[in-house]
């Protein structure tokens, strides 16, 4: 991916990595309209790049819809770095696929709205999104392939007034009663075509009496049923550690294709069983990715600069205002 100059301020810098990373991820060539992106002379899309989707509030991206736009492949977790965004997060009606990453959850800025239905995203539901607290209009999540149980981490979302949807997916289990939390939901409420189990809680059901326009929980759920419990026939009789491959003695005769460098990455999963008031504050910590080596032939001095110089570069350079670096007592190069 084009390198930014170091001239550059650290915000832009970080908005044109993170927006190359969704860019090159998502097939962005293959978008249906994508005025701006990768455009060498336009690299800052905030304060005015025009780049499409992409709203900018003074020099920050305030807003990023994408909806039906031909996106396909996976959503990258840097998108978490977009601390900015304060008002949409839309990716409707695209071919988005793999795991939501919970990185989402950092967004914690956005009051609008939050949809990503219409996709094909697997996995579980994060419950990092639960940490989106000023969300007021939409969370949409219906219309994929997410699994697992609800996590009852989204009863947090207090503020959430008009649409919670998390129908026509393949969510498992019981419903939390955290769920009614979301005292002041009044127009849509559906968790409807899925596969949970056993009764809705009463704080739930409360609910269902000030949700004017489209309340759908029972409709090809299983509930009233016993949530499924696994097979006791299949679980093993005692565990088992597998055996370890011998250390070779000679260099492998082929060149690894990837090597780990790190990204951000949320806290572990909050725990259900911590009240809400004692939630600690997230920070990123790295978890590895992986980014093609060179051909074999090429000696360690010829491997060409990745993004994740580039991204170094952004992180340092945040560190560096964030902390009052001018006054710092050294320095040196920064």
């Amino acid at each position: 991916n084009p390198t930014p100059s170091p001239t550059q301020s650290p915000v832009p810098t970080l908005n044109w990595d993170t927006l190359s990373k969704l860019y090159y991820d998502t097939s962005g060539s293959s978008w249906t309209t994508k005025t701006n992106w990768m455009n060498n002379a336009n690299t800052n899309p905030c304060p005015s790049g025009g780049w499409y989707g992409v709203t900018c509030f003074s020099t920050e991206i305030g807003q990023l819809d994408l909806r039906g736009n031909n996106l396909e492949g996976t959503l990258p977790s840097q998108m978490g770095l977009l601390q900015s965004i304060s008002t949409t997060f839309w990716f409707k009606t695209n071919a988005i696929s793999g795991s939501l990453p919970s990185q989402l959850g950092l967004l914690t800025l956005i009051t609008a709205r939050v949809v990503l239905s219409e996709n094909s995203f697997i996995g579980s539901i994060p419950s990092e999104l639960g940490e989106l607290a000023l969300l007021t209009s939409v969370l949409a999540l219906q219309a994929n392939s997410f699994s697992g149980s609800i996590a009852s981490q989204l009863g947090k979302l207090t503020k959430m007034l008009s649409f919670f949807q998390l129908h026509d997916n393949r969510l498992t289990g019981s419903i939390p009663s955290e769920l009614g939390m979301l005292t002041i939901i009044s127009r849509t409420f559906k968790l409807s075509t899925n596969n949970l189990c056993e009764d809705i809680p009463s704080e739930v059901s409360a609910l269902s009496s000030q949700v004017t326009t489209n309340w759908e929980v029972s409709l090809e759920n299983d509930l009233g049923s016993a949530c499924a419990t696994p097979n006791p026939s299949f679980a093993p009789s005692q565990t088992t550690i597998p055996s370890l491959s011998p250390i070779p003695t000679s260099p492998p005769s082929t060149s690894p294709t990837s090597v780990p460098i790190p990204i951000p990455t949320l806290i572990p999963t909050i725990s259900p069983s911590v009240a809400i008031a004692s939630f600690p504050t997230m920070v990123p910590i790295p978890s590895p990715s992986t980014v093609p080596l060179p051909s074999p032939t090429k000696s360690p001095t010829q491997l060409p600069t990745t993004q994740s110089s580039t991204y170094n570069w952004a992180v340092l350079s945040k560190l560096y205002t964030s902390t009052a670096g001018s006054s710092w007592a050294t320095k040196t190069n920064w």
